[in-house]
C-alpha cells in the first residue's frame, strides 16, 4: 500500500504517528501539500511533494488521507480524492476506547485517547481528537471536528462541518447546527442553530457566520 497523506502541518503530522503506529513501516507514505505547511521538503522520515495537485499525475498512490484541519477545505479536497478513485483510509489510534457497537465512517481519525460509546455513528472525514468522549448513541456528521477534551452527552447531535473547540461540554440530546462553532471551554445545554459561533457557559449564539452552509 503506498498512502498520500494531503497536509503537511500539524494534523497531518499526527495523521502520520497514527498511521505509522497502526501499520508499522511496511507501507510508504508521502506528503503533499501546497507550500503553506511545507517548510522543508521532508517531514519526518517521508518526501513533502508540492503541490497537492501533484497528486492526480501519480498514480502509483492507492490510498490517501486528507489531513487538513479547516473543515470546508477538508471537505473540498476529500471530494478530489474520492473522484480519482483512491481509497481513503479510516484511521483508529491504537490508544482509543471504541465500543464495537459504535460506526465510523471512511476518511475519519480517531487519535489518542479517543472514546466512543456504544451506538454511535460517526461520519465520514470527521476528526476526534485527543481525549475527547462521544457518549451513547450521538451522532457526528461528515466533516465535523472534535477537539481535544471536547464531552459529548448521550444522544447528542453534530451536525455537517461543525467544529467544537478544546474543552467544550455539549449536554444529552444537544444538537449542534451545520458548520457551527462552539467556543472552547463552552458549555452547551440548548440547540444551536447551523452556521453560529456560540461560546459561553451556557453557551448562546454570538453572531452567524458567512458562508453558512
Amino acid at each position: 500500500m503506498k498512502v498520500a497523506i494531503i497536509g503537511a502541518g500539524g494534523h497531518g503530522r499526527s495523521v502520520y504517528d497514527c498511521l505509522r503506529r497502526i501499520y508499522g513501516t511496511e507501507h510508504e507514505i508521502v506528503f503533499f501539500d501546497d507550500g503553506v505547511n511545507a517548510s522543508s521538503s521532508q517531514v519526518f522520515d517521508c518526501r513533502v511533494v508540492v503541490p497537492v495537485r501533484a497528486l492526480e499525475k501519480d498514480d502509483s498512490f492507492t490510498h490517501a488521507f486528507v489531513a487538513i484541519g479547516e473543515n470546508r477545505r477538508r471537505r473540498e479536497i476529500a471530494c478530489e480524492v474520492i473522484h480519482s478513485n483512491r481509497k481513503p483510509l479510516k484511521l483508529i489510534h491504537p490508544w482509543t476506547a471504541i465500543s464495537p457497537y459504535a460506526e465510523i465512517g471512511e476518511g475519519t481519525i480517531a487519535v489518542a485517547g479517543t472514546v466512543v460509546n456504544a451506538a454511535s455513528v460517526i461520519g465520514e472525514q470527521v476528526i476526534l481528537n485527543t481525549h475527547c468522549s462521544v457518549g451513547h448513541d450521538c451522532q457526528i456528521e461528515d466533516f465535523a471536528q472534535i477537539a481535544s477534551g471536547v464531552n459529548l452527552g448521550g444522544g447528542a447531535i453534530v451536525r455537517t462541518g461543525a467544529f467544537l473547540g478544546i474543552g467544550a461540554k455539549v449536554g444529552p440530546g444537544v444538537t449542534i447546527g451545520a458548520w457551527s462553532v462552539i467556543g472552547a471551554g463552552s458549555v452547551v445545554l440548548q440547540d444551536i442553530p447551523q452556521g453560529c459561533f456560540a461560546y459561553g457557559m451556557p453557551a448562546r449564539p454570538a453572531q452567524k457566520r458567512e458562508n453558512a452552509d
